[in-house]
């Protein structure tokens, strides 16, 4: 068997690659000369599954067809998997790309990261409150503790006045 070599066989245009005019003169050039189109499915360099396309192609062209039903089985996994992802995220398209659901990931993950940002300053916030209570609650003791011997004090010097000046204003008792 000859060794696998990859071949550029077809000429691939995109649409949005030409400008009106140049597709209208393309399409007539098709036409007069009796081109005929194939059905076929176009991967881009830059895809990801652009290098597993070309192990299925070299698998298929040398005859590994039990390796293309492995592969078959794990594109139909990945396709469960991103139906259940999307599932998951509450994610509504009937199709989602892959690129779509990791961008609804991130949102979801940046969402997440900002409310235990939250959730961490709230709790941050209860401790200060806490702390504040307690050193309102010492100061309120402490407050407490100096009324109640003030009045005391306060009451035992106004006793002593009143003695004294009871003193100082009744005549002397002759006996």
């Amino acid at each position: 068997m000859s060794e696998f070599k990859r071949e550029n066989r077809y000429l691939v245009l995109k649409y949005s690659d030409l400008r009106p005019e140049e597709l209208e003169a393309l399409r007539a050039f098709i036409e007069t000369n009796d081109l005929r189109s194939r059905k076929a499915v176009v991967i881009e360099h830059d895809w990801p599954i652009y290098e597993q396309t070309w192990d299925a192609v070299q698998r298929l062209a040398e005859g590994r067809v039990q390796e293309l039903d492995e592969l078959r089985a794990n594109a139909q996994e990945r396709e469960r998997l991103k139906m259940e992802l999307s599932s998951a995220l509450n994610y509504d398209a009937s199709n989602p790309s892959m690129c779509d659901l990791v961008v609804e990931a991130q949102l979801l993950k940046q969402e997440r990261d900002a409310a235990l940002h939250r959730i961490t300053e709230l709790e941050q916030a209860e401790r200060l409150q806490v702390q504040l209570r307690e050193k309102i609650q010492g100061e309120r003791d402490a407050l407490a503790t100096l009324t109640q011997w003030r009045p005391i004090e306060h009451a035992d010097r106004t006793t002593q006045r009143q003695a004294d000046s009871r003193d100082l204003e009744a005549p002397p008792r002759t006996t």
